[in-house]
């Protein structure tokens, strides 16, 4: 006798690895679902459709940034004074651009946890996971830029440290950490290509987005007009109640000191001044990567595909048009039908194995393999013989894999421990059942059929409960003829894992019950009053949050201790060293190359030493190499020293000779430092030494 399965296990897909830790964590967002519910219509529960609010949030953001340019000066001189120096209706726009954005990342990240732990992200939906991850870096490199372009101590010190990451990558002649040193060396340019990037990586995401969507029919692109409205209003009030500001303006030569960050987008900025470059990449590329991959090494096994019989293929195309994975198109026959011309085909790269196909076919022309149709209408018809030769009353429930009964063990012969008197069938989805399955069973004689979905707002499979619902209603085909039998036999809910026991207490009742006694359950009535009183508590809760981590406290470490910072930046006369070429080098040389006096001449680059004293202590000694992939470019380096405040005096050293104790150049003097400030040195052997002031 074969043991008993989970309801679960008729998910065609990859089995998940972790599937227990991620079930107890989706049951937390199933839980917050049955709350909203208490307090607004299911339709418009914000968690149930984060990716829709998220791309609204978006086009709130892209609009309120258009609008900001009458007011916004892209220069680094001009930046922060034309933000703080803008009137009640630019702050607003400014407050409005800030929150958006901070609601899109919000959103984004809801969606995309909730997606990773109901287990969304294998076979053929890998594509919109992979994609989806490249959203979320494109749009936290908007955001990251476009707090760059404030120019206050927040963007002082993400360009430190963004600068700091892109010195391990070996792009660069020049160390970008030297541009940030003083105010004068702040580039201009470079402030201005990270202005157009923040403007343009915008169409870079449109594309991502299309690939994001490209797999889904009818995909839900954004909200409906009462949540458009609903989001609106609360961005505005949050953006009156919590004002977007600027920090302090950048200043190179001072210490960034207390400030308040954007979480959401600069939390990293706590790990930019704590760790090096080098493990900051190996961070970035590793973290990518792995959530990247999730698809392949958080799954194993082989995923059920939908296939076509096309012995009962009529061709009608209603798969076509249910699928909501664009999986299934209309090709020429290959059997040569002489009725039909057409028949459907799956693309295995599309489908996931949902069975919504199948509920659509009453033939059976296309549907799961481990599920053939008529083979458990067979089934379906012995359990309903077997239960009525013991003049008992048939009862069959077909229990969707993601359903409150997911937990449930069900025997071969369809009987389940935890629903007594049921004969249980395990279905992927319940868009799997079809119509006439429905219809052949209670003209056998059952007494009751239970359908039940896990939720109408945001089903495992798209669009499976929708289509269910419409065909039981006799509002899609394939109907259920309500004519031919009495439909009061049919039950179709909707319980959610996080609802087992009010689904035991339903199933029990409606056993013992007779057809049209139990009606299913109906959708709690919602007054006016009620829906705008849930729906301020409802945009309270998500709005307090995202407030306030938009302006939380700073993580990065600050430090008040004055600094003294060298950087040298040295181009030395290459010096040609030349040799007679030996025997076996003129051997070597092509003959028309070779000649009697032949010589071989080598660019050899002087050591550049630097020393610094403080207060006659000799502080540093350091050889500087030369950069660039012939290692004939300058030698460049910097050196940062912490001292007490005060005079103290300083020395500086330039050596272009590999003698030690040898100096070719040199600053002595007195400097003033100051708490919570710093004094540059800058260095560059063809304009000597500036004291950055």
């Amino acid at each position: 006798m074969e043991s008993p399965i989970k309801i679960q296990d008729a998910h065609p897909e990859k089995p998940v690895r972790g599937a227990w830790f991620l079930r107890h964590l989706e049951d937390l967002f199933l839980r917050a679902d049955r709350l909203v519910s208490k307090l607004i219509p299911a339709h418009l529960n914000p968690l149930t459709q984060c990716g829709a609010l998220a791309n609204m949030s978006f086009l709130i953001a892209l609009a309120s940034g258009v609008l900001l340019l009458f007011w916004y000066v892209p220069s680094v001189h001009q930046a922060w004074e034309s933000l703080e120096n803008m009137s009640w209706l630019g702050q607003m726009v400014r407050s409005l651009h800030r929150y958006s954005s901070d609601a899109t990342l919000f959103f984004v990240l809801i969606h995309a946890v909730r997606m990773g732990v109901g287990g969304r992200f294998g076979g053929a939906r890998w594509i919109a996971w992979v994609s989806g991850i490249v959203l979320i870096g494109f749009l936290w490199a908007i955001g990251w830029m476009g707090y760059w372009l404030v120019w206050d101590v927040r963007a002082q010190t993400l360009a430190i440290g963004t600068a700091q990451i892109l010195e391990f990558i070996p792009i660069f002649t020049e160390p970008m950490s030297r541009t940030f040193l003083t105010d004068e060396g702040v580039s201009t340019g470079l402030f201005f290509m990270i202005f157009f990037f923040h403007m343009m990586l915008p169409l870079a995401m449109g594309v991502a987005l299309w690939i994001h969507i490209s797999r889904m029919n009818r995909a839900k692109f954004l909200t409906s007009l009462p949540m458009g409205l609903w989001l609106t209003a609360t961005l505005f009030v949050v953006a009156l109640v919590f004002p977007a500001t600027s920090a302090e303006q950048a200043k190179m030569a001072v210490h960034a000191q207390e400030f308040t960050s954007d979480w959401w987008y600069l939390l990293p900025m706590a790990l930019t001044e704590r760790l090096s470059g080098g493990l900051l990449v190996a961070l970035l590329l590793g973290g990518t990567s792995l959530l990247l991959t999730i698809p392949w090494w958080m799954t194993r096994g082989i995923i059920q595909k939908a296939v076509v019989d096309t012995d009962h293929c009529n061709g009608c195309a209603r798969c076509v048009d249910d699928c909501p994975y664009n999986a299934i198109v209309m090709v020429a026959r290959s059997d040569g039908h002489p009725r039909y011309e057409l028949q459907a085909e799956v693309d295995p790269d599309k489908c996931v194995g949902c069975g919504i196909c199948a509920g659509s076919c009453n033939p059976g022309g296309i549907g799961l393999p481990q599920l053939p149709v008529q083979d458990e209408r067979r089934r379906i018809d012995q359990w309903i013989d077997q239960v009525l030769a013991q003049n008992d009353a048939p009862c069959i429930a077909f229990l969707c894999a993601s359903s409150a009964a997911a937990d449930f063990q069900v025997a071969q012969d369809g009987r389940c421990s935890q629903l007594e008197g049921w004969r249980v069938m395990a279905v992927p989805c319940t868009g799997w059942v079809q119509a006439l399955t429905l219809e052949r069973a209670l003209r056998r004689g059952a007494k009751h059929i239970l359908i039940v979905g896990c939720t109408r707002e945001d089903p495992h499979y798209r669009e499976g409960v929708k289509w269910t619902e419409l065909r039981l209603g006799g509002e899609r085909e394939p109907v259920l003829r309500r004519n031919k039998i009495n439909a009061e036999g049919v039950h179709f809910v909707t319980y959610n894992r996080s609802e087992k026991q009010r689904f035991i207490a339903a199933a029990t009742a409606l056993r013992n019950a007779e057809p049209g006694e139990i009606s299913a359950p109906r959708a709690p009535e919602y007054s006016r009053a009620r829906q705008i009183f849930g729906g301020i508590i409802v945009a309270a809760a998500l709005a307090i949050p995202l407030a306030l981590l938009s302006d939380a406290p700073s993580l990065v470490p600050t430090s008040r201790t004055p600094e003294l910072v060298v950087s040298v930046k040295y181009r030395p006369n290459s010096v040609r060293d030349c040799r007679p070429m030996t025997e076996a080098e003129k051997a070597s040389t092509p003959k028309h190359m070779r000649s009697a006096d032949a010589t071989i001449c080598e660019r050899n680059l002087p050591d550049v030493r630097v020393g610094i004293w403080i207060d006659g202590v000799e502080q540093v000694q350091r050889v500087y190499a030369a950069k660039g992939l012939s290692s004939d470019g300058p030698s460049i380096g910097t050196e940062y020293i912490e001292l007490s405040p005060g005079l103290h005096r300083v020395s500086v050293r330039i050596g272009n000779t590999a003698e030690p104790g040898t100096w070719s150049d040199q600053w002595e003097g007195e400097l003033n430092f100051e708490v919570g400030r710093r004094q540059v040195i800058l260095y560059e052997n063809r304009e000597g030494f500036i004291i950055a002031r």
